[in-house]
């Protein structure tokens, strides 16, 4: 009887997980009978199969009795997904990179204001200056001033008036406002014969010149080096001094393009006398006003003697070939003729000077100019 009993609840259990699965298909099952009686024969048969539902009756649903068990959700495999795409960990933000790529931006402040910009005039005072204005910040170093050139004087310094006034160095602080300094000049005494004067800039080059005599407060200057190459005239024909296309170059390219303003004025207009050939006798021409000119026969052997008239050349003048010896000695134009009017004087490179002359048109030899400036009293 006993196991009657446990057979029976075993068979009710059954049933109930029947019930269940039933619940999880689409399809219904029939109601669980109830474990009243000793029969066991409900649980033995299996239900019929459902019939097709019938398409003209509607579809009717039986309630669920009261005393069943709540619907117990399906249980289902869980689905296959696909792997979940790797996210990078996030990681600290590089500072190195970002302070490359990314301005840095300030706020403007009153510490960041430029500081006033001015301007700085130079006053020569008669002289030249390389450098007339230069603009600079408030507070700072004027920096290097440039050193003005006068002919008669030593420069002194610059100033803050033109008379009286305070010393300015390149150290001294700029400002405020716009500044005007004034060049000083020291006069210096009348130069000897030999002394050596800078004046004029030709080719890119200082021009260096020799004093060859005095007259009260007039020079005569010669330049120390030939300077550059030209004919003494453009054709082989009859020609002089007056004539010639080298007098032309030398009172106008040359004149302009070497000197500076003040260096004009201190250049003096001179009678320049134009003797015959002292040997041959070859008609010199008329005589000429000129500021710039060549040295005569009868200057060279008055300045140099008959055989000290040698000189060199500059490097410009080397790199445009002039006419040259093995010691660098060059062969330069006088303005006098020579054998023939087709002809000019020269000075070998011994430093002689030739009575024959040489063909107008020689386009090598070289060319050492004269002139006479005022002296400053």
């Amino acid at each position: 009887m006993k196991h009657r009993s446990l057979f029976k609840i075993a068979a009710w259990i059954l049933a109930c997980c029947c019930a269940l699965l039933a619940a999880c298909s689409p399809t219904s099952v029939p109601d669980l009978p109830a474990l009243t009686g000793p029969e066991t024969s409900a649980l033995q048969t299996e239900p019929a199969p459902p019939s097709a539902p019938d398409p003209s009756q509607p579809v009717r649903t039986q309630p669920a009795p009261e005393n069943t068990l709540p619907a117990i959700p399906p249980i289902t495999e869980p689905a296959e997904t696909a792997p979940a795409a790797s996210v990078p960990a996030a990681t600290a933000p590089d500072e190195s990179a970002s302070a490359a790529t990314l301005p840095v931006q300030t706020l403007p402040s009153a510490e960041s204001s430029p500081a006033p910009v001015f301007t700085l005039h130079f006053d020569a005072a008669g002289g030249s200056s390389a450098e007339e204005t230069r603009t600079f910040v408030e507070g700072v170093p004027l920096g290097s001033l440039p050193e003005p050139v006068r002919i008669g004087y030593s420069f002194k310094g610059w100033y803050t008036s033109k008379i009286g006034g305070e010393l300015r160095t390149g150290s001294d602080p700029a400002g405020p406002g716009d500044l005007t300094l004034y060049a000083k000049w020291t006069p210096l005494p009348l130069p000897k014969k030999g002394e050596p004067i800078t004046l004029g800039v030709f080719a890119g080059e200082p021009v260096v010149w020799r004093v060859l005599a005095t007259e009260g407060n007039r020079v005569l200057l010669i330049s120390e080096s030939v300077l550059d190459t030209q004919p003494y005239h453009k054709e082989k024909t009859v020609v002089s001094w007056e004539t010639c296309t080298l007098r032309v170059w030398l009172n106008s390219v040359f004149y302009e393009e070497t000197f500076r303003d003040h260096e004009k004025t201190a250049i003096l207009t001179t009678l320049v006398i134009n003797d015959d050939n002292p040997w041959l006798g070859t008609d010199g021409g008329n005589d000429t006003t000129d500021r710039i000119f060549l040295m005569s026969y009868a200057e060279k052997d008055r300045y140099y003697g008959t055989n000290a008239a040698g000189c060199g050349a500059t490097a410009y003048a080397y790199s445009r070939g002039v006419s040259a010896g093995p010691s660098g000695t060059c062969n330069y134009w006088l303005r006098s003729p020579g054998t023939f009017r087709y002809t000019a004087g020269y000075v070998g490179t011994a430093g002689i000077a030739p009575t024959y002359g040489e063909t107008v048109n020689n386009g090598l030899f070289g060319v050492r100019p004269l002139m006479w400036i005022e002296w400053p009293s």
